[in-house]
């Protein structure tokens, strides 16, 4: 797994490209939209939160993208986590994944995206994420995005529903911010909700800064806020 990681950093040490960037973070709505082909881009940052009164960090939580054709990118995703008064740092499961492009007109995208998790130790925990992506530009600096989906673990039946819905508002050709609601419905747990909102940055055509901040829907006491980078190379 680290030789993989390395590789992908080795990789990208070029020069940036000339269009601006569109990113998957900081909202949990996935963008329709996937890179351009031939460019890697990096995605990370940091994210504080609490759930059942337990204190969590991702330090960091990371997304690899890479533009393999025009229609197509890989996805290569992870978080190093510390968890409550647990002692040490701990990696997440590496999850390895693709978006295609289905259909991209002026206003009108449509994307599908779908990851599947490499378990460190027991091959039976299999994840998987099967979403479609889907954004509509209401005018030059509004546009909304939809993800339903399905993940669970792989041979069972029992998977959960996913969605997410952002609006997103441009406020000026640098500043932007969101607001939202994601989510899951499962037979087991019923509705899961969170809303969240959060600002980004372009601080160049090529690197982004952001943030978000988000709490539950159902008794205001899980919360999450988090910052972040994300920066294109090649294109």
């Amino acid at each position: 797994m680290n030789k993989l990681i390395l590789l992908f950093i080795i990789m990208s040490s070029t020069a940036f490209a000339q269009d601006e960037i569109v990113t998957d973070r900081p909202d949990a709505t996935e963008s329709a939209l996937i890179i351009p082909f031939k460019s890697i881009q990096i995605e990370t940052g940091t994210t504080y939160s609490s759930e059942q009164r337990v204190v969590s960090y991702a330090v960091p939580e990371y997304l690899f993208r890479v533009g393999v054709h025009k229609y197509l990118e890989l996805r290569l995703e992870n978080s190093f986590n510390k968890i409550g008064s647990i002692d040490g740092i701990n990696s997440s499961d590496l999850f390895l994944g693709i978006k295609a492009q289905i259909l991209k007109k002026e206003r009108f995208k449509i994307a599908f995206l779908s990851h599947i998790n490499l378990p460190e130790n027991n091959r039976n925990d299999l994840l998987y994420v099967e979403k479609l992506l889907l954004s509509y530009e209401i005018n030059d600096d509004t546009e909304i995005g939809v993800n339903l989906g399905i993940d669970g673990v792989g041979g069972d039946s029992n998977g959960q529903f996913v969605y997410a819905v952002a609006l997103g508002k441009g406020v000026s050709d640098k500043f932007g911010f969101f607001i939202e609601n994601f989510g899951s419905i499962s037979d087991d747990e019923g509705l899961n909700s969170m809303i969240d909102g959060g600002f980004s940055f372009l601080l160049k055509n090529k690197i982004q800064l952001d943030t978000k901040f988000g709490i539950d829907t159902q008794f205001f006491k899980d919360y999450f806020f988090g910052l972040g980078i994300s920066i294109r190379f090649f294109s």
